[in-house]
């Protein structure tokens, strides 16, 4: 390396040091501005301000354009300094001695003995460590340790997934080609492992799962795949790569490690935001999260890969939006806010100075003049001058006691040595710093944890609490209808003992079914099962919409025959499988014939979508048309009217229900959902 590429090379990590301290800084005050709302238009300034200053201080340094602002200069001698030091072949003049001759190499190898010196260059000065030289070694020394500590981590995370297992089949797989599909990537390579603390993805576009994650309820299963695909197409595990290594390069530079740890939690908001989206509510997600924090207590996962909860991720936060909403989350940043961020770069970047050296001019000597002209002097003025004085041979003794010049070998060594004291020093003191942030962290990540353990124990009271005031308002709605309608028991008994049935039906609020009927009387048995989004045309002959993944098994028995009939929704086809006494057939005029017949009956036993139904038969053949079908529902209730007590049918649902009557409804589905007797 030549001195002039050592000097920049001081030069770019000085300017790179003030470059990136502006840029870092307005990055992490504008976006903790607590006015700014879209995430991100954060998450794209905190990344200009990560890795800007690579991009204008090489810029600067080759000339491409110049700074608006003149440049710091620094004292080419405070850097460059190089001490003065004796050549080989100069005279030595001694001035309290001006009888001893000049001496020269063979004088001084006479005087050590025949003794050699130190070897010296050309232009007779020794090797000097300078200040600029000494800064750039350390540079070089600890950047080369963070960045093997950078391998290690790699290292290590290959080791700890080395001979996990890929998914090949079952939900989570059928879950992940949908969810790639919405997001518009190649479907991930999905895998599980033991001793796994959460889920995770690899910058290779895989999705590793702990072993435990596949006995999760299926919405959150949905929601946890929802999220590391959020990570893949955002390339969330390229971008922490390229963080830490900035990081490792430029340890320097601490707020480097501030702007990276801001951008990893955008991250996190923007991927929450995208599986909450996708799956029509937050509350999955949240329960998840929850999962996976409790799995974290006490454990270390690796810093690389984008994973769903570590100990770093601010676990209440993000709960809290999760369940109060997403939109600030969600929001793309406008074209306007990114070509004024990109603008506002371009323009600072050229306006901040850069690092120069202040060279000195040399100074230049005058003119010197030509002697004015001499006459010689006369030929007799010569001859009467006295003769030169007979000059003594120096002797011997005093050459011997001229000193020999001293070595500055074990001074180099000395400084050598010192030099790696100091970096084994500065390299303790990054460890121990280390070793406390990670204390740090961990003893925050228990805290979440127990904070979210206190939410969800607060929540289970809650509850329980719920659960006792239905338990004693059912007991009392009970009690009551006991009480006034003591004459009607025994009419009741005895439909129940004509007729049974079973019926239970679970509709999210993204619309999704999940139903479990079986109805029988003297004529039949019909059986119901199904789970999705389907529907019916209006004429109820056929079914016309079904989501991937879902199906509808319709099941008649009489006396006569057994029919029955499958529709299942695969990538946008319907397809449709009859059987008749246990035998699959083919679908015929008789097969429609009955399949006519048995649609409107998964209405009337199901009482899905029955005002909409409701609407449709009274558009269709009016107020008698409602009164002809009610008798066809199986099920009613005895209610009082002013006119008297009318029995009413069960899924037949006319007019607007009332919010009490929703409320009722909810607590009898958490009374079924947790089998609670009433």
């Amino acid at each position: 390396m030549t001195a002039e590429f050592m000097d920049t090379l001081f030069l770019g990590l000085l300017t790179y040091l003030g470059h990136s301290t502006v840029f870092l800084t307005l990055g992490l005050l504008i976006t903790g501005f607590a006015l700014m709302k879209n995430h991100a238009l954060k998450e794209m300034i905190l990344r200009f301000a990560l890795f800007g200053a690579l991009i204008t201080t090489p810029l600067h340094l080759s000339g491409a354009f110049d700074p608006f602002f003149q440049p710091i200069k620094i004292p080419e001698e405070t850097v460059k300094s190089e001490p003065a030091s004796l050549g080989v072949n100069e005279p030595v003049v001694h001035e309290t001695l001006p009888s001893v001759p000049t001496v020269t190499t063979e004088t001084r190898a006479l005087s050590t003995g025949g003794a050699e010196l130190p070897v010296m260059n050309e232009a007779g000065k020794t090797f000097s460590f300078t200040l600029a030289n000494i800064v750039l070694m350390l540079w070089a020394l600890i950047g080369a340790a963070f960045l093997f500590q950078l391998g290690y981590l790699i290292f290590d995370l290959k080791r700890q997934l080395a001979g996990r297992i890929d998914i090949q089949k079952g939900r989570a797989v059928k879950m992940t080609g949908t969810l790639s599909n919405i997001a518009g990537i190649p479907t991930p390579r999905l895998s599980k492992k033991e001793n796994l603390a959460g889920p995770f993805c690899l910058g290779t576009g895989e999705i590793v799962l702990p072993m435990w994650a596949e006995d999760l309820p299926r919405h959150q299963l949905k929601a946890l795949l929802a999220h590391e695909i959020a990570h893949i197409k955002r390339s969330d595990p390229s971008w922490i790569l390229a963080a830490r290594i900035v990081q490792s390069i430029f340890f320097f530079q601490p707020l480097n490690i501030f702007a990276a740890r801001r951008l990893s939690e955008l991250s996190e908001f923007a991927c929450d935001a995208w599986a909450g989206k996708v799956c029509g509510s937050g509350m999955p997600l949240a329960e998840c999260l929850a999962e996976c924090a409790k799995r974290h207590l006490g454990r270390a996962p690796s810093a690389l890969g984008a994973a769903m909860a570590t100990k770093r991720s601010p676990i209440v936060e993000r709960t809290q939006m999760l369940l109060a909403g997403i939109r600030d989350y969600a929001k793309p940043a406008s074209g306007l806010s990114k070509v004024v961020v990109l603008g506002a770069f371009i323009i600072g970047g050229t306006m901040i100075p850069v690092f120069a050296f202040d060279e000195i001019a040399p100074e230049i000597s005058p003119a010197v003049s030509p002697p004015p002209d001499v006459e010689p002097l006369p030929a007799d003025l010569l001859q009467s001058a006295a003769p030169l004085p007979e000059v003594k041979p120096v002797p011997a003794g005093l050459l011997q006691s001229v000193a020999p010049l001293p070595d500055v070998k074990p001074l180099q060594e000395a400084l050598l040595a010192e030099e790696a004291a100091l970096a084994e020093e500065a390299e303790a003191i990054l460890t121990e710093e280390e070793a406390l942030r990670v204390e740090k962290e961990a003893v925050l990540a228990e805290e979440a944890a127990m904070l979210a353990e206190e939410v969800a124990l607060q929540a289970e009271e809650e509850l329980m609490e719920a659960e006792e005031a239905a338990i004693e308002e059912a007991l009392e709605v009970e009690e009551s209808a006991l009480a006034h309608e003591a004459a009607s028991f025994k009419t009741a008994m005895a439909a129940s003992d004509e007729a049974s049935s079973s019926t239970y039906i679970h509709i999210d609020n993204g619309g999704f079914l999940d139903i479990k009927v079986s109805f029988s009387d003297d004529d039949r048995k019909l059986k119901i099962r199904g789970e999705g989004k389907f529907r019916f045309n209006d004429a109820e002959t056929e079914m016309v919409e079904m989501s991937d993944d879902s199906y509808l098994d319709f099941t008649e028995t009489t006396d006569a025959y057994t029919r029955r009939v499958r529709f299942e929704g695969h990538s946008g086809r319907i397809e449709e499988t009859y059987w008749l006494d246990g035998d699959e057939v083919s679908k015929d005029a008789a097969t429609s014939r009955w399949l006519v017949e048995a649609i409107p009956s998964m209405y009337r036993l199901t009482g899905i979508d029955a005002s909409g139904r409701t609407k449709r038969i009274f558009e269709a053949r009016g107020v008698d048309g409602v009164l002809d079908e009610i008798p066809l529902i199986p099920g009613s209730y005895t209610k009082h009217f002013p006119a008297g007590d009318y029995q009413v049918s069960c899924a037949l649902i006319i007019g607007k229900r009332k919010a009490s009557t929703n409320l009722k409804t909810s607590l009898n589905n958490a009374l079924r959902e947790f089998d609670v007797a009433v």
